[in-house]
């Protein structure tokens, strides 16, 4: 039976559910942009996730960021709406892009919980000047089994005018070991090609590489992907030895950003409404009318075997 409480972090709460018969279970902390620091299956962690007040405060790497009003990297900053144009604050300043909205660290409240299910909210008023366009934005978390757990995502226009968005999550996958001894197996995608501010070209290339369980090995990753399959579900393989992990998201979702950081102790997989830049370039981008909702979902399943 899964158990509920509430523990605290320095002064941020984190909601634990926890089934002690099977060891699954997953926590959030809803103050820190509704951020998943942690998921079990059977007593195994498979996240890559903040350990403490502090590393939850820095919020490094964006692990397990939700991202709002859209995800990766917007060129300089900038975007336009009709004869409008509005600029982000930078945040990526090595390359001069904002980067993955501004949700990721606001704080959300619980509209709903249940026994292995929690629902939170983040309401925005439209205050900020380079993004005049108020929106809700739920997300809830549910664990369905010992080895299945999955994530819903809602972006609302509560405003009375048309609004751009997209959205997506930044979870980092582990399995105990570094990323170089993983395989991993990809679906049908083609790769976006970038500029040296990995910012779309316009081109898209075929990838034809993890088509079936290969070994990461020292590939390097930091790639976004348009996906190619024309099924609800999109999946993604991880294994070591007799771990496997299965990551998918649905078609609501047509985008993929993989990226393994420099330590190589895990590996990104970013679900995302819309391309790199899509402000810009459009590709993905929905214009929500007043009271339109951008939906998508995204889960994992573990299998020992």
């Amino acid at each position: 039976m899964i158990s509920k409480e509430k523990l605290y972090w320095g002064d941020h709460p984190i909601h634990r559910f926890f089934d002690p018969d099977t060891g699954s279970g997953f926590s959030v902390a809803p103050d820190r942009g509704a951020c998943l620091t942690e998921l079990q299956f059977r007593g195994i962690s498979v996240l890559d996730g903040y350990r403490n007040a502090g590393e939850l405060e820095a919020l490094h790497w964006g692990k397990s960021a939700l991202l709002a009003p859209f995800p990766n990297r917007l060129k300089d900053g900038r975007y336009k709406i009709g004869e409008e144009e509005y600029q982000f604050p930078i945040n990526d300043e090595a390359r001069g892009n904002a980067l993955h909205g501004f949700a990721l660290d606001k704080p959300f409240e619980i509209f709903e919980e249940r026994e292995d299910w929690i629902g939170l909210v983040y309401s925005y008023n439209g205050s900020l000047p380079y993004f005049p366009f108020p929106f809700s934005f739920r997300v809830s978390y549910a664990l369905l089994s010992a080895t299945e757990f999955e994530l819903s995502m809602e972006l609302k226009n509560t405003g009375s005018r048309p609004m751009p968005a997209g959205m997506g999550w930044h979870p980092y996958f582990q399995l105990g070991v570094p990323v170089n001894s993983l395989h991993l197996k990809l679906p049908d995608v083609e790769r976006i090609e970038i500029d040296e501010r990995m910012i779309p070209t316009g081109v898209r290339t075929p990838f034809t590489a993890f088509q079936s369980l290969e070994k990461i090995d020292q590939t390097p990753f930091d790639t976004g992907f348009h996906l190619l399959d024309s099924g609800k579900h999109s999946e993604v393989v991880l294994q070591f030895e007799n771990l496997r992990l299965h990551y998918w998201q649905e078609s609501q979702f047509p985008y993929l950003q993989v990226f393994i950081p420099p330590a190589r102790q895990s590996i990104a997989l970013e679900p995302m409404t819309c391309n790199i830049d899509a402000f810009n370039n459009g590709d993905g981008l929905r214009m929500l009318e007043p009271g339109e909702v951008l939906l998508g979902a995204a889960g994992i399943g573990f299998t020992p075997f």
